[in-house]
Order: C-alpha cells, then sequence, then structure tokens
C-alpha cells in the first residue's frame, strides 16, 4: 500500500450537461475540463482511459449517478469533477448526476476510497465531503 499523501480536489460544473450529449461525449468533455484545470496537455488520455474503463464495465452506480473513472499513472493530485447532467442516457439509465474521477494509477486504494465517498455522498443526499488529501 502506497503511504504517500496526495493532494485530493473537487470541483463543482455549474454549466448542466444538456441531455442529448452522449456518454462518450460526456466523458470527453469532462476530461478536457478536468485537465485544462489540473493536468494541462491531458485531456486525450484521461478521456481515453475513462472510456476504456467505461467499455469494460458500465459506471453507472444507480441513484442517476454515473462515476466515470480514469486511473493514470503519475498524476499529481487526485481529482472528483461532479456535473449535473438533464437525465443523459448511460447504458439505457438515465443520469441526472456524473462525477469523473481522476486517480494517480499507483493510488488504486485512493480510488476505492473516494469511490466509496462518492456513492455514499450520493445515497445520503448531502453536501459532498473530500479530505484535502489522503
Amino acid at each position: 500500500m502506497n503511504t504517500a499523501r496526495i493532494d485530493v480536489r473537487l470541483m463543482l460544473r455549474v454549466q448542466q450537461i444538456p441531455a442529448e450529449m452522449g456518454r462518450e461525449e460526456v466523458i470527453r468533455t469532462l476530461a478536457q475540463e478536468v485537465a485544462a484545470e489540473h493536468f494541462p496537455g491531458m485531456g486525450e488520455l484521461l478521456a481515453e482511459t475513462a472510456l476504456e474503463r467505461e467499455a469494460a464495465e458500465p459506471t453507472y452506480l444507480g441513484r442517476s449517478l454515473a462515476v466515470p473513472h480514469a486511473r493514470v499513472r503519475g498524476l499529481s493530485a487526485a481529482v472528483v469533477y461532479v456535473a449535473p447532467a438533464e437525465r443523459v442516457l448511460w447504458h439505457e439509465e438515465p443520469v441526472e448526476c456524473v462525477a469523473l474521477l481522476c486517480v494517480p494509477e499507483e493510488r488504486p486504494e485512493l480510488h476505492l476510497q473516494l469511490l466509496s465517498r462518492i456513492v455514499r455522498w450520493r445515497m445520503k443526499g448531502g453536501e459532498l465531503q473530500l479530505p484535502a488529501e489522503l
């Protein structure tokens, strides 16, 4: 287990994702926005990694929530990017919230901790609380 601490950053998207956007377009858009803010030049890598994961196993988690995620080697921080959506179809399920999770590949335990927090947040309907670092 990697015990090095890493920053955890929360991004909240104000603009709603329109219903006509497809799953792939949503992932690409959010990945580019995360990269622009935190990982310049890595938008395509984040998008492709999340899309590969999505193809292997859908990331719709119920409660109108999808959590596409990308574990990428060498990221300097973990980012959770939460975006409201206008009932975007995600593997035939309408989604009203998409949370793109970007985590360093070398930190699989962090990936699981953040995923767990996102699911608990959605189930409880409260404010998403993430630690500054893990």
